[in-house]
């Protein structure tokens, strides 16, 4: 029994890891776009911006609940405690969340879009804060008192969790950007490329920060990252990011390419993410909750048998989605 509540954990644990980045990149590029709105003076370029995203960010920010539910019924006890200690975090990314959403809703109809423009950016740039906090507020650590208390309400904000939030800010505007040039006109792409290329460049810095200062946090992680074969899922895929890094600076700066930027993109935030969680693996919160105790095991089955059916359903959708949905927009942010 205990071996097959431990290989439940350790699936869910994956498939978990799985969902949270088909989030991350699909909302993440919503996410981004929305920050370059922010930035962008030219109301034909926001108008095209918004006309990439208006008919798929609905099905992307479902991957988001999705999430939180199957957490919330796999691991309970992370569950609890990420909620707890970082409930303000979340609670910035639920307004940023809303402020998007009703700015797509609004901006349309209103004679007056000053307003609805800057909830847009704004919100995006407030989800894509707050999802760095909540990253950085995991990998910074949990001190448990006995088995039922959690870091205090501010122990998120410091000087880290700031560095890994700056840093995903400009992955998703990077993300973004690069999304950007393959859903616009060219008149739009040499806008999207300098943007994409000046986040690459900051991001990476930020990002070695983050890791070696992360390293240095929990040191556990550096024993994975140095031995056999623990470097196959932490070091080797942080070198693949790495070098997608530089092939996307590359392929940015040359211009001759729509599709390959945003899929060098994909490729940085996927082989980071499989470095973050072979990592944290078996620890769901470093350095005491593992996936084996944070995860009820009659739970984790009956989970699994829907999970199985529903799953590929949901992939087959979002697939057929942008399909339709497929194709650029033209430069009044209409789908052609």
């Amino acid at each position: 029994m205990a071996l097959g509540h431990h290989l439940l954990a350790e699936i869910w644990f994956w498939l978990i890891g799985f969902i949270l980045i088909l989030y991350v990149v699909l909302d993440g590029f919503d996410l981004g776009a929305g920050i370059l709105f922010l930035w962008t003076r030219d109301e034909r370029r926001r108008g095209c911006i918004l006309g990439a995203l208006g008919y798929t960010w609905h099905a992307n920010q479902t991957w988001l609940v999705v999430l939180g539910g199957l957490l919330f019924g796999a691991f309970p006890l992370a569950y609890g405690m990420v909620l707890s200690a970082l409930y303000l975090p979340f609670g910035l990314m639920l307004l940023g969340l809303i402020l998007r959403g009703g700015s797509f809703e609004f901006r349309e109809e209103a004679h007056h879009k000053v307003f609805w423009n800057w909830a847009f950016g704004v919100g995006s740039l407030l989800a894509a804060l707050a999802q760095g906090f909540v990253v950085g507020g995991v990998l910074s650590g949990w001190h448990l008192a006995g088995d039922t208390s959690a870091p205090g309400v501010w122990n998120w904000l410091n000087p880290f969790t700031l560095l890994v939030s700056v840093g995903l800010v400009l992955g998703y505007l990077q993300l973004g950007a690069t999304y950007l040039i393959i859903k616009t006109e060219p008149e739009m792409h040499a806008y999207c490329r300098k943007s994409a290329l000046v986040a690459t460049f900051l991001s990476l810095f930020l990002v070695l920060g983050a890791v070696i200062w992360s390293l240095t946090i929990t040191p556990v992680l550096l024993h994975k990252w140095l031995s056999w074969p623990g470097l196959l899922t932490t070091s080797l895929p942080f070198l693949l990011a790495l070098l997608s890094y530089f092939f996307l600076s590359h392929t940015l700066r040359t211009g001759k390419r729509q599709t390959a930027p945003f899929i060098q993109a994909v490729g940085i935030f996927v082989f980071a993410f499989i470095s973050l969680a072979g990592s944290l693996y078996p620890f769901i919160l470093p350095p005491q909750v593992t996936v084996y105790t944070a995860a009820p095991a009659l739970t984790l089955k009956v989970m699994l048998v829907v999970m199985v059916p529903l799953l590929p359903l949901m992939l087959l959708y979002n697939v057929y989605q942008y399909k339709v949905f497929s194709g650029n927009v033209g430069a009044a942010g209409q789908g052609e």
